[in-house]
């Protein structure tokens, strides 16, 4: 297929859509990113883990942390560790410390398998998926299942547009969003997924109890995504360390 850039959206779509950022941010703060008060220690460390997630295709250890990127003691990445899973920036297994997700990779295997070079890693949700092509700014192979039918969804994608979609039909369903006091992980996530068609995203709401949110095109949640991870791994100026 030709590749559908960012820039087919019109100003119409784009105010629709920036309302829906708005919405999502209010019902997640951490989403405004750079409104999260983070420490430079605890940026750091936050960024580090992004890095090993691209570098390596998994979640790094407190001690790969302390001696790689950060130069920073085990006790001190752990305890940054424990306060940026307090701020829902990361997500940490509860009784082993480990980490689970770092937004938006996830640990542990989802429904969304995303390729980049020679690495292969899962994505918290559809717009997250979305969001490896962003942050990263290289093209993505996104191998994703639909909820209804468990249809394969393939998806390419790089940071300014979509290459490549089969079905061409997909779209991609955000769940309503709305403040809870568990991690958005387990909540809004899961929530988020790519469906085969409009239809199949029809036929399975009608089998929630509970099932109201937004049908978007691949596009447009490629927007959400630029919204949210365009720049998430720049380093901020008064941040030291080795990023």
């Amino acid at each position: 297929m030709k590749k559908i850039s960012l820039d087919h959206l019109r100003p119409p779509d784009r105010a629709r859509l920036d309302a829906l950022v708005g919405q999502v941010e209010q019902a997640v703060p951490i989403l405004r990113e750079r409104s999260v008060p983070l420490s430079p220690q605890e940026r750091q460390v936050w960024q580090a883990v992004l890095h090993r997630f691209a570098q390596f295709g998994r979640a790094p250890t407190v001690g790969e942390l302390s001696s790689g990127r950060t130069g920073l003691s085990p006790e001190v990445t752990h305890a940054c560790l424990e306060r940026l899973a307090a701020k829902d920036v990361i997500v940490l297994d509860e009784r082993s410390g480990e980490i689970l997700g770092a937004y938006p990779f996830s640990a542990r295997p989802t429904r969304h398998r995303v390729s980049f070079d020679a690495q292969t890693v899962y994505a918290m949700c559809a717009v997250d998926a979305l969001g490896i092509a962003v942050m990263l700014g290289r093209e993505v192979r996104i191998e994703s299942r639909c909820p209804l039918c468990g249809g394969a969804i393939n998806v390419k994608a790089d940071a300014e547009g979509i290459t490549h979609l089969e079905p061409a039909s997909a779209v991609v369903w955000l769940g309503e969003p709305r403040a809870r006091a568990t991690c958005c992980a387990d909540w809004l996530c899961p929530e988020i997924n790519f469906f085969c068609s409009d239809e199949h995203v029809n036929q399975w709401r009608l089998g929630q109890a509970e099932a109201s949110g937004y049908t978007l095109m691949p596009l447009e949640a490629l927007y959400l995504a630029s919204r949210f991870f365009a720049g998430l791994l720049q380093r901020h100026p008064e941040e030291g360390g080795k990023i």
